[in-house]
C-alpha cells in the first residue's frame, strides 16, 4: 500500500504480539480495532489498484472460488462415510488377525505396530532371513530403509518367493493409514464444522499452470472414482433439493492441451480423428502395430506420452514404469533413454 501511496499500514499488530485479550486496556483495544479497519480499507484500495487490466473472466472465477467456500450449498452424508470408515477398520482388524499368532503378538494392535514401524518391520524381515531393501535418502544422502509402497525394493518383497513374506507386505500395506481413511475423516470433520454443509476449498491459480489446487488438506479435483467402494467419498457429496451433482473428467486433457499449445499438429489431428494416441506412440517405440489388445505395450506408450511431454527423463520413466500399479514394466535405463529420444524426435514442437 505504501508503494502505491494508498496509505500506511500501522504497527499496532507488532505491539500486540504475545498479548491476550485480557492484556488490552480500552485505549489499546480501540487502537487495535482502528488498525483492523484501516487494514481492510487498504486491502480494498490495493485490490482496485492491482485489478486494473485483470481479465474480467478471471475475476468472476476468483469470485466463484470464494463463494464455493464462503457460502457452501453442498451437503455431506455423514452416515455413509461413517459406515465406510467402520468397514475399513474392520478390514484392517481381519488382516491383522491373520498374523497375530504367527508373530506371537497379544492382539491386533501389537501386530499393527510391528508392521507399521519401518524399524520393527526391518527387524521382522531379518528374523525371517530376508535382506532388508535399502535406498539413498534424497534429503540426507544416507542409506535408509526402502520400505515405502512405491520403493522398488519393497515392491520386490511383495513378489517374494516365500508366500509368508508376501503376506507380511500385503498386511503392512493394508493396515497403514490409507489415503481413503484420511479423506473420509477429513470430510466428516469438515461437515461437523459447518453443520453438515460441505465448503469446497480450492486455491485459485494454485498450480503454476493456472489450475486450482487443493486446500484444507483435501482436493476435490482428485477424488477416487474407479474403485466401487472408494467412490463412497463422491457419493457422500449431496446436492440441495432441486439440484444434482454431476461428476465429469476431461479425456486425456494433459496430452491434448500440450499438443495444441505446442503446435504439434500431427498429434492434434490424431486426437481430432479419434485415434488412440497412446497406441500410436507405442507402435513407434516397439516398431510394430500396438492396439488396446496389447495392454502392457500400450501402458508404456501412455506413460511416455503423459510424462515425457512434461519433462520426465529416462531414470524417472524407468522408475514410474517399474512401480506402477496394477501394471508394472521393468526396463533397463538405456531402453528408457531410447524411448525418450524417440519421443523428442517425433514430437519436435513439444520440446
Amino acid at each position: 500500500s505504501s508503494r502505491f501511496n494508498l496509505g500506511v499500514k500501522g504497527d499496532e499488530v507488532v505491539h500486540a504480539e504475545g498479548k491476550r485479550r485480557e492484556d488490552f486496556d480500552a485505549e489499546s483495544l480501540r487502537k487495535y480495532g482502528e488498525y483492523c479497519c484501516n487494514d481492510a480499507e487498504l486491502t480494498y484500495r490495493l485490490w482496485h489498484k492491482l485489478s486494473e487490466g485483470f481479465p474480467e473472466e478471471e475475476l468472476k472465477l476468483i469470485d466463484m472460488t470464494l463463494r464455493m467456500f464462503i457460502h457452501p450449498v453442498l451437503e455431506v452424508d455423514d452416515a455413509l462415510l461413517c459406515e465406510r470408515l467402520e468397514e475399513l477398520k474392520q478390514e484392517k482388524l481381519e488382516l491383522l488377525g491373520t498374523l497375530k499368532s504367527k508373530l506371537s503378538c497379544i492382539d491386533e494392535e501389537a501386530v499393527r505396530k510391528k508392521l507399521a514401524s519401518n524399524k520393527q518391520f526391518a527387524e521382522l524381515l531379518k528374523q525371517f532371513g530376508v535382506t532388508v531393501p535399502m535406498k539413498t535418502s534424497p534429503t540426507t544422502g544416507k542409506q535408509t530403509f526402502a520400505l515405502a509402497k512405491n520403493d522398488e525394493g519393497f515392491i520386490a518383497l511383495t513378489e517374494h518367493e516365500d508366500p509368508f513374506i508376501q503376506q507380511l507386505c500385503a498386511v503392512r500395506l493394508g493396515t497403514k493409514s490409507t489415503l481413503e481413511e484420511s479423506r473420509i475423516e477429513r470430510f466428516i470433520d469438515i461437515g461437523k464444522r459447518n453443520r453438515g454443509r460441505l465448503p469446497i476449498p480450492l486455491k485459485y491459480y494454485g498450480a503454476h499452470t493456472g489450475r486450482w489446487s487443493g486446500l484444507d488438506k483435501v482436493n476435490f479435483q482428485n477424488l477416487p472414482s474407479r474403485d466401487a467402494k472408494k467412490k463412497t467419498l463422491k457419493n457422500a457429496v449431496v446436492a440441495p433439493d432441486g439440484y444434482m451433482v454431476i461428476n465429469c473428467d476431461s479425456s486425456q486433457i494433459e496430452a491434448r492441451i500440450l499438443a495444441w499449445l505446442a503446435g504439434q499438429e500431427d498429434v492434434v489431428q490424431q486426437f481430432a480423428d479419434g485415434e488412440d494416441v497412446y497406441s500410436v506412440f507405442a507402435s513407434k517405440i516397439y516398431e510394430r502395430e500396438i492396439t488396446k489388445a496389447d495392454p502392457l505395450e500400450r501402458f508404456v506408450g501412455k506413460t511416455c506420452v503423459l510424462g515425457l511431454g512434461y519433462g520426465t527423463g529416462a531414470a524417472k520413466l524407468q522408475h514410474t514404469l517399474a512401480t506402477a500399479k496394477p501394471i508394472s514394466v521393468k526396463l533397463e535405463e538405456e531402453k528408457c533413454k531410447e524411448f525418450v529420444d524417440k519421443y523428442r524426435d517425433v514430437n519436435d514442437k513439444i520440446i
